[in-house]
């Protein structure tokens, strides 16, 4: 209910080719939407009676709702339920029986009639507010891959629901994780949705990796957890306190060369230093910075 406002469009679209007719007693020439049957339905959040399952401020348990979508100019002629009555039965017969409503409908059933929750009941009329959800999106996959000197995270969702956000966790033992940035969720998706997070400050050796999804009421859940490996190197690089308002330390072992650059590449500063050295670096702008001794890179976020 807290989701934002969300555009759908009709899964009807028009067909391709030519009308089968031969221009006399059917009609012929290229499908342009002039006729019903110039669309034809392919697949949509929206089902082919341009209907949905949601939660509303009136339903907050949700419920079946029709749409009216300015893609495609007909109203659907067709009735969405899970109980059949001889009133919602449209056709050239003329003799359809008569309303069965009575008997029918008379006892409703109740449970969950959210389609994603995990406890759906497809014989529900009527909805007691029992549904409960593992995941507020469906994640398909979620991979780690080295990229360079840094680890490149991406994730496919195929749907969400209330989606806020999802906060990137790091951790080098797989036990204590920590929290090192949030991307931004689309709210409300029914088509699949694609993100990726660079990591730019990685470590040697094991790097664990999970997200919590947190939906726009504060509930939240993980991911599983995915690991990166890397090579231990003989070069190690710090970069303190980072972010920093431009006095810094840089440390290394042995002696080496420090390479300062911004974000497009060019060179703010190069220094040779041996062991660990203090910085000044308050005459740079504020912005993101890179700091690599030819093997090693770390991020260096300068602020004011």
């Amino acid at each position: 209910m807290n989701s934002p406002v969300v555009s759908l469009s009709s899964g009807y679209s028009l067909k391709s080719g030519s009308r089968p007719g031969d221009g006399l007693t059917e009609p012929d020439g290229t499908y342009d939407g002039e006729y019903y049957e110039d669309y034809e339905y392919t697949s949509t959040v929206l089902d082919s009676c341009n209907g949905r399952y949601a939660k509303t401020p009136d339903y907050p348990y949700g419920t079946y709702y029709y749409v009216i979508t300015d893609n495609y100019p007909f109203i659907p002629r067709c009735f969405k339920g899970t109980e059949l009555d001889h009133t919602y039965r449209i056709g050239p017969d003329a003799s359809c029986p008569a309303s069965t409503a009575s008997t029918n409908c008379a006892a409703a059933v109740s449970g969950c009639m959210d389609p994603v929750a995990s406890n759906y009941n497809a014989n529900a009329n009527i909805d007691n507010g029992s549904c409960t959800y593992n995941l507020p999106v469906e994640l398909l996959h979620l991979t780690v891959k080295k990229e360079g000197q840094f680890a490149l995270l991406e994730w496919q969702t195929a749907i969400e629901l209330n989606n806020s956000h999802f906060e990137i966790e790091w951790s080098t033992d797989g036990i204590r994780f920590e929290h090192i940035d949030d991307v931004e969720g689309e709210g409300v998706s029914g088509q699949m949705q694609n993100y990726e997070y660079l990591h730019m400050e990685i470590s040697d050796g094991n790097n664990y990796y999970r997200l919590r999804q947190v939906d726009f009421d504060g509930q939240y859940a993980y991911s599983n957890i995915i690991l990166l490996k890397t090579e231990a190197t003989n070069t190690p690089l710090k970069v303190y306190p980072n972010p920093t308002t431009g006095l810094v330390t840089i440390e290394t072992k042995g002696e080496a060369t420090i390479f300062i650059t911004n974000i497009y590449g060019q060179q703010v500063r190069q220094v040779n230093i041996s062991g660990k050295q203090d910085l000044n670096l308050s005459y740079l702008p504020e912005g993101i910075y890179l700091v690599h001794n030819g093997t090693n890179t770390q991020r260096l976020v300068i602020g004011r």
